[in-house]
């Protein structure tokens, strides 16, 4: 199963406490089906083409992926990273 961890930031969004949890073949099946599971991070992670927001930068086992169609492993471990801003 993948496991994805999300910022604190993100985390509000959910019910979650620690990492989820999901089979999945591809990057974009995981990011799938995190947020069909919490409908709200859709916006914060997604354009409204699908596509991942530019602030928004997603690694698999340590290395930023930006290809959706990425396959992922059983035991990979992907990591949403938000970029934060302000002044």
């Amino acid at each position: 199963m993948a496991k994805l961890i999300l910022p604190r930031q993100l985390m509000q969004y959910t019910t979650l406490t620690d990492e989820f949890v999901c089979p999945a073949l591809t990057l974009g099946q995981a990011l799938e089906s995190l947020v069909q599971s919490y409908p709200m991070l859709k916006t914060q992670i997604f354009n409204n083409d699908s596509t991942v927001r530019n602030f928004v930068n997603i690694f698999v086992n340590d290395e930023m992926i930006d290809d959706l169609t990425m396959p992922v492993q059983e035991n990979s471990r992907i990591q949403i990273i938000a970029a934060v801003a302000g002044g």
